[in-house]
């Protein structure tokens, strides 16, 4: 008998700069771009994960 997997995703779509300019892709361009592709290929989203700050910047590591 043979078992077939089937194999979930997450898309993860993130910002890392505060300048539009600087940034080659929005969030909502990377997402729906993700999303076609998947669509595409038939593979299962099941869900979306977004990040929209510099982790340079981060406060949580300090750089001292």
């Amino acid at each position: 008998m043979e078992v077939k997997i089937s194999l979930r995703y997450c898309l993860y779509a993130r910002k890392s700069t505060e300048q539009d300019e600087r940034q080659a892709m929005s969030i909502d361009s990377q997402i729906k771009e993700m999303v076609a592709m998947a669509q595409r290929d038939g593979i299962q989203i099941m869900a979306i994960k977004q990040e929209s700050h510099s982790a340079k910047l981060s406060k949580r590591y300090p750089l001292d």
